[in-house]
């Protein structure tokens, strides 16, 4: 009947807004959007615009870029030198460069959401770069410390980093957000395995092992008597 049509395709309406909301719930949480108050004096408004316009969110991409770039080529100059012939203060003004770059836009993200910045885990994660990057600097340039190259396992992490220029390129986005799902649901695979194979090993341990220690003690194995324990 009509009504039964009615109802079927306000269902389908219902299911459909609901799935579009979960997938915009989930973009900002792995997008947040850069919002102000009411009220917010004229710089922290236009840092706003300047941190959520997509040319600079483009430009911070190219910038990572470059920097990957950099690091490769200074990681494959390091493996063919030793000692001070390592250092180079071409490298190392391109990377404190960088770090500032990196610390500036830190500060300006706080600047502007406040205490709303720490509630994404995409800023935690800018964050922790940072305060990596400039801990290097101060203890391996500044106060000269030795044994703090494990500080520079950090800059590794500027390539995620990147993620923030998903949202600008949806089938990216979409083969990423699903493949982060995916490893979620092969997580509790590995469980359930894990789980049925200790189930398993307790009934063969239950109703073999005396088998087992009955068929090979007096071939004198000790391997195969302790094998099912």
């Amino acid at each position: 009947s009509s009504t039964e049509k009615l109802a079927k395709a306000l269902t389908k309406t219902l299911t459909n807004s609901r799935s579009t909301e979960d997938e915009d719930n989930d973009e900002s949480e792995d997008h947040p959007e850069i919002t102000v108050e009411v009220g917010a004096s004229r710089l922290r408004q236009l840092s706003a615009c300047l941190l959520a316009h997509r040319e600079f969110n483009c430009c911070m991409g190219l910038t990572i870029a470059v920097n990957v770039l950099l690091m490769i080529v200074e990681l494959d100059k390091n493996t063919s030198c030793k000692g001070e012939a390592c250092e180079s203060l071409f490298f190392w003004a391109i990377n404190l460069s960088f770090l500032t770059i990196y610390t500036l836009e830190v500060i300006l993200r706080l600047y502007v959401m406040r205490s709303t910045f720490f509630l994404h885990p995409m800023n935690i994660l800018d964050l922790t770069v940072a305060v990596f990057g400039l801990a290097e600097v101060i203890l391996a340039d500044i106060l000269e410390l030795p044994n703090v190259k494990m500080l520079r396992l950090f800059r590794i992490a500027r390539i995620s980093r990147i993620a923030r220029l998903f949202k600008y390129f949806p089938t990216l986005y979409v083969l990423v957000r699903g493949f982060s799902r995916a490893m979620e649901a092969m997580m509790w695979g590995f469980i359930m395995i894990l789980f049925m194979l200790c189930l398993w090993a307790m009934v063969a341990v239950d109703t073999i092992h005396d088998i087992s220690v009955s068929v090979h003690s007096e071939s004198g194995n000790e391997w195969c008597v302790e094998a099912v324990t």
